[in-house]
């Protein structure tokens, strides 16, 4: 799912709503716009603030006004702290608990102690090991996988670390590094920085991408819901006039031997024909007029329903387009007037 499904699902909402279904809205006790309450008003406000709090503001003013010069000195590293926060995470399969990103961090450190013993153990049985600090560099982007960038930039850090202290000779010191020790270690920052730079984005994308998806199936799961319990006939079309979605109200109205005609054999299947009983014109069908664009409301004809009988409805449809402002289907809402006739 993208983008565009988010799109659709959002016509399909507006476009009922204009066509006759009452949007569901939340109701406060407040007005929003101020921030009050229903008791509580401007007037109120003004009130209960003391002249102690009125001679205050100048000074606060004062104060406020100097804070964008005072953060514009640090502004990178306030940007570089948001993009850390937007690309730390902590794995979805652990406990609710346990999802902090200190975690990784911990997690990081003891996996770089472990593999960086591993690793003087293989150069001390292979003296001709000369990969030395490649295991490290699996751990950074093992944790760059599953924690993120905080984590992962931890373990670069800690892995450099230790393989000056450990690996490098001689062993468990910190001695002047010879120059090509100087490189070795450089060169191991720089790789393990570059990834946990790319892999935390890239894990984080997909997280993204994961989170959206179920974000628009619960969408949709809300919208189907909804359209079930709507009491008139609910429809929707591809770009193409195929019938893809009919709510309960709508199935009840055609039967269960019914529903899945192409647009040009509707005519003839449900014998539409106008309220004075002539036939009604393929070309002037609703949903042949908003697959044109157009939005037709009360249109009034009558059909042979599921009993076998007539059946008086109106019909109300409108277009519903994608992001691009293209045709993707049609709704439509069939309001069974039969009672009044």
């Amino acid at each position: 799912m993208d983008v565009q499904h988010e799109s659709k699902l959002n016509n399909i909402i507006e476009e009922t709503a204009s066509l006759g279904i009452p949007p569901i809205e939340a109701s406060s006790d407040g007005d929003s716009r101020t921030g009050l309450g229903p008791e509580q008003n401007i007037s109120d406000t003004a009130s209960s603030t003391s002249p102690t709090e009125v001679d205050k503001a100048p000074t606060e003013m004062g104060k406020d006004a100097q804070i964008p010069r005072r953060q514009g000195v640090f502004w990178p590293w306030s940007n570089i702290s948001r993009w850390f926060q937007a690309n730390t995470f902590t794995p979805l399969w652990l406990p609710t608990w346990l999802r902090y990103p200190v975690l990784g961090s911990l997690v990081a450190a003891l996996l770089q102690i472990i593999t960086i013993f591993i690793t003087l153990w293989l150069v001390q049985l292979f003296p001709a090991f000369s990969v030395a600090g490649l295991l490290e560099i699996l751990v950074v982007a093992l944790i760059a996988l599953t924690w993120g960038a905080v984590p992962s930039v931890v373990a670069t850090l800690i892995g450099a670390a230790l393989l000056e202290y450990v690996i490098l000779p001689p062993h468990f010191s910190w001695t002047p590094m010879q120059p090509e020790d100087l490189v070795q270690v450089f060169l191991f920052l720089t790789v393990g920085l570059v990834m946990s730079i790319v892999a935390s984005r890239i894990q984080g994308a997909r997280r993204n991408a994961q989170e959206l998806a179920t974000s628009l199936e619960t969408e949709r799961a809300r919208l189907d819901a909804i359209l079930e319990t709507v009491p008139d006939a609910v429809s929707i079309f591809d770009e193409k006039g195929k019938l893809v979605h009919l709510n309960r109200a709508g199935r009840g109205y055609v039967g269960p031997n019914r529903g899945n005609e192409t647009l040009a054999n509707i005519p003839q299947s449900y014998d539409i024909r106008k309220i004075t009983g002539e036939p009604f014109p393929a070309e002037e069908l609703p949903v042949v007029q908003a697959l044109q664009g157009k939005t037709v409301s009360g249109v009034e004809l009558r059909y042979l329903g599921a009993e076998e009988r007539d059946r008086y409805v109106t019909v109300s449809v409108a277009p519903l387009l994608d992001a691009q402002g293209k045709m993707d289907g049609v709704v439509m809402i069939t309001h069974d007037i039969s009672e009044q006739r």
